[in-house]
């Protein structure tokens, strides 16, 4: 009777010492891979150099080339299906140009800025809109677009409240509603960004460009549109190795420590 209860206490010790090394195992585990998470996870889409596909520019279009087709592929993103929405008196699209941006900084990363032209300035008295939209897509479906912003980066003539120049950008969202960034002169409102619920990685934008002229002349020459991309499905293969090789190793040196086998006793 005395014997057995030395055997089973043994066993007992033996089966905490296995549990103490898997515990261990997960302890060691569970640090490196949530570095290697936040590391692979989340690591930006690898740059590309500005492109045109149809355009005369290498990288910048007309507006008239990007409505009759033609694309711009910034970074990991391209830009493309451009259309005219509506405008009060449709512009000269040839003197509009879409240059594409990619400076090897990704957050905030890839877009393009909007080169306006003269029909974009008005005399006092006057107001003017324009509406086109487009549709962003991400690189071969292992980028997901995180975030946009909008920034007014020239503009002129502007007279506190009575004469403005306002943009927007109206994205699709989790909302009833779209997102809409907006920029004005108005209080110097001048940037704007919106970050993404869900992960996305095609959206159609829609901008939006009001002057109103009632004081002083206005002008517009030029608003920016960024986005930020991140690479996702590219980085699990090697996050999941990863994650396996660390658990091996982990429970390795966990049993090692405690002087435990693969055996049962």
């Amino acid at each position: 009777m005395k014997m057995h209860t030395v055997t089973f206490n043994l066993y007992e010790s033996k089966s905490s010492r296995k549990r103490s090394s898997a515990l261990n195992a997960m302890a060691y585990a569970i640090p490196y891979s949530a570095l290697l998470f936040s590391t692979l996870l989340f690591q930006p889409a690898t740059q590309a150099a500005v492109t045109t596909t149809g355009c005369s520019g290498d990288s910048s279009c007309t507006m008239t080339q990007l409505l009759n087709g033609d694309t711009i592929n910034a970074g990991a993103l391209t830009f493309t299906n451009f259309d005219d929405i509506s405008a009060d008196d449709m512009p000269n699209t040839d003197s509009i140009t879409i240059t594409g941006i990619d400076d090897g900084t990704l957050d905030p990363g890839p877009g393009f800025t909007f080169n306006a032209s003269s029909d974009f300035s008005l005399e006092a008295g006057s107001d003017f809109s324009y509406r086109f939209d487009f549709d962003i897509t991400a690189a071969g479906g292992s980028s997901i677009i995180k975030d946009a912003s909008l920034e007014l980066t020239g503009f002129s003539g502007v007279n506190g409240s009575t004469d403005t120049v306002k943009i927007r950008a109206l994205i699709p969202s989790s909302d009833p509603l779209p997102a809409e960034l907006m920029v004005t002169d108005i209080d110097n409102m001048l940037f704007d960004t919106f970050d993404f619920a869900a992960s996305v990685s095609n959206i159609n934008v829609d901008h939006r460009i009001d002057l109103e002229a009632s004081g002083n002349g206005v002008s517009l020459s030029s608003y920016d549109f960024i986005l930020s991309v991140v690479t996702i499905p590219a980085a699990l293969p090697l996050m999941l190795a990863g994650l396996a090789m660390l658990g091996g190793v982990a429970s390795r040196r966990a049993r090692r420590h405690c002087g435990c086998s693969d055996q049962g006793q």
